[in-house]
């Protein structure tokens, strides 16, 4: 979802889902190490221990996976 002008916090929230709290846990790890590279900045994530609801930041792009 690009939030553009209408939203300040981020330029794009992206939301997604996994069958595992294993599988959320590696998707978050992958995305977290990427988005690291692409960006070239570091991100932060909340939630990676329980792994239910995790969220990356990376300031411009914030990443939502849930359970």
């Amino acid at each position: 979802m690009k939030l553009g002008e209408e939203v300040t916090i981020a330029n794009y929230m992206i939301f997604g889902t996994g069958r595992s709290v294993k599988n959320i846990s590696a998707i978050a790890e992958f995305l977290a190490h990427e988005l690291k590279h692409q960006q070239e900045c570091g991100s932060n994530v909340e939630g990676l221990r329980g792994s239910v609801w995790v969220i990356i930041d990376t300031g411009p792009i914030i990443v939502n996976l849930f359970n």
